[in-house]
């Protein structure tokens, strides 16, 4: 990427495509307008064949039909010509990640890396007008008096986008659109006196950076979804103090494969290592558990115990502070509607009638399972983050918490060949943590009980 403005090509471009979804979506219409920030240079726009379907939602958004595109090339056709208008530039759309994603996935798809820098003009819009009420290219145009004729195809689009560009430019010095360049492709400079291997690791997606001193004692850990974002973060936007960044002698990059392992990893080293910079989430103390059990009747009844008693762990079981604390989540527990419909159930219950211990039976299902979503969704299960031909990772869940990270062979509904990569100290905050993590993820569960599978 050239460091002058004046040296510099920019590639306006936009893609309608087949569906809203990129990893599920072709591009059907293309439009290119090559820029050096004031002047177009190179226009070109074409369709191709999705050879797939557009989506209805999309032929009304986009006048798009299949029957337009039947006859049209593959993106393949026309590969050579697009790389060689967009290697040398950098990347500008409106909503940059959508069509950046969609023109890298094309390139994927037949074997040619494209990595450029990319700039977002919606991003650039509100750094330099930040109180407009809405950013759409619709309504920016309209703002600023920019003509968008027959929107909603690229070529039209892009060019509406180009004149945009050239407005933006002309409001701000050239250093700070290269500085918006470097900002939203978190281009940084590591310290001089950071020792760290492989820079290419730099690019990695999801990880866990240590950073240590002199003597090799941990300073601080963070974990990253996205490597550079988060050096960016911490170096260009001075978010860590100088002297911690002059306190740091190494920086060790470590790559996962999978985001949720990442973090996983990241919160487990934290509380072991207890870096000096890296806060640890609260270790606490508890003393008392509970838990169920069957009464000389075999009914399942709960029960209060000092954590130092717990001898199997055949029933789930929840920590609590003190035993005052156990008795107050016994009694919210009772009160809730599940568990007052199954108490319910059990008071009706009579033991001449000839279906007692099957309704017995029940009632101790029901009341199993009611505790165990209160600890845990699962029991001696599975959270399964990746599935490629059946080859699946995941977090294993033994005794009601967080156990373990796992790979293996999924084999109908249990995993065999099983592998730990990482193993957990069992700990009712991490698991809490766990189980918040996972909110911002799909996941299937697998249980090793009879029990229907879950995907969310």
């Amino acid at each position: 990427m050239a460091t002058s403005i004046d040296k510099t090509l920019f590639a306006i471009v936009d893609v309608e495509t087949t569906g809203g979804k990129p990893s599920q979506s072709k591009i059907t219409d293309i439009g290119i307008i090559i820029t050096d920030g004031s002047n177009i240079i190179v226009e070109f726009s074409c369709l191709l064949n999705p050879e797939k379907p557009i989506d209805p939602f999309v032929i009304k958004l986009t006048n798009i039909t299949n029957e337009m595109v039947y006859n049209q090339p593959v993106f393949k056709d026309c590969a050579d010509k697009i790389y060689n208008l967009l290697k040398d530039c950098i990347f500008v759309a409106h909503n940059a990640d959508f069509d950046f994603q969609m023109v890298r996935k094309e390139f994927l798809e037949i074997g040619i890396p494209f990595q450029v820098s990319k700039i977002c003009t919606v991003k650039l819009t509100k750094s330099i007008f930040p109180n407009l009420s809405s950013y759409s290219l619709k309504n920016v145009c309209e703002y600023f008096g920019i003509t968008l004729e027959n929107a909603h195809r690229a070529y039209q689009d892009a060019l509406a986008t180009a004149h945009l560009f050239h407005h933006l430019c002309a409001q701000t010095q050239p250093n700070f659109l290269m500085d918006e360049v470097k900002k939203q492709n978190y281009d940084i400079s590591i310290p001089e006196h950071w020792e760290y291997k492989n820079e290419d690791i730099l690019n990695t997606k999801s990880g866990v950076l240590i950073f240590k001193d002199h003597l090799d004692t941990v300073l601080m850990i963070e974990y990253a979804s996205n490597i550079k974002k988060i050096l960016y973060k911490l170096l260009d936007q001075n978010l860590i103090y100088p002297h911690i960044i002059e306190e740091i002698k190494k920086m060790e990059i470590l790559s996962f494969d999978h985001e949720i392992k990442a973090e996983l990893f990241a919160l487990d080293l934290i509380q072991k290592a207890s870096p000096k910079y890296t806060k640890r989430f609260k270790d606490i103390n508890y003393q008392a558990v509970l838990t169920i059990e069957p009464t000389e009747k075999a009914f399942y009844h709960f029960k209060i115990i000092s954590k130092t008693e717990i001898e199997s762990f055949h029933f789930p079981y929840v920590f609590c502070t003190s035993k005052k604390m156990a008795d107050k989540l016994k009694k919210r527990l009772i009160q809730s509607a599940d568990l007052h419909f199954v108490y319910h159930y059990k008071t009706n219950l009579n033991e001449s009638e000839v279906d007692f211990e099957q309704k017995k039976n029940h009632y101790n299902l029901q009341m199993q399972k009611v505790f165990n979503l209160f600890c845990c969704p699962i029991n001696d299960g599975y959270y399964i983050f990746s599935n490629h031909n059946g080859l699946v990772e995941g977090v294993k869940i033994k005794n009601f918490y967080i156990h373990s990270w796992v790979k293996g062979q999924l084999k109908g509904k249990t995993i065999q060949n099983e592998e730990e990569i990482l193993t957990f100290d069992i700990n009712p905050k991490f698991t809490k943590k766990f189980l918040n993590i996972i909110n911002k993820v799909s996941y299937k569960i697998i249980t090793n009980q009879n029990k229907p599978n879950e995907t969310h």
